[in-house]
């Protein structure tokens, strides 16, 4: 089972590096966990990437969690309005 462990930031500078790492967790067999408490800054561009990887994933037929999110980044998303369809239902509110 593939893991990724994201850390410091996920911005638009670093997108491209973390693409690379998720594409290769797709290469491997069975779930697909990334562990959000390392990461310390996102930008609507890395939340745009976890958007991506949540919607491969449903095109692959894999399965995607997210693991260890901070209130801060639950925050962010929420902001942004996409905390359904980053996490899904069982996390949304109204």
């Amino acid at each position: 089972m593939p893991n990724i462990h994201l850390e410091g930031s996920l911005l638009i500078q670093d997108v491209e590096g973390w693409h690379e790492r998720l594409l290769g967790a797709f290469s491997s067999e069975g779930p697909i966990t990334i562990d959000l408490s390392g990461l310390v800054t996102v930008d609507s561009a890395g939340i745009q990437l976890l958007l991506a990887a949540r919607h491969e994933a449903g095109n692959l037929g894999r399965t995607l969690e997210f693991a260890g999110a901070t209130s801060r980044f639950d925050d962010a998303v929420g902001l942004l309005g996409l905390r359904e369809a980053l996490f899904g239902a069982a996390r949304h509110e109204p």
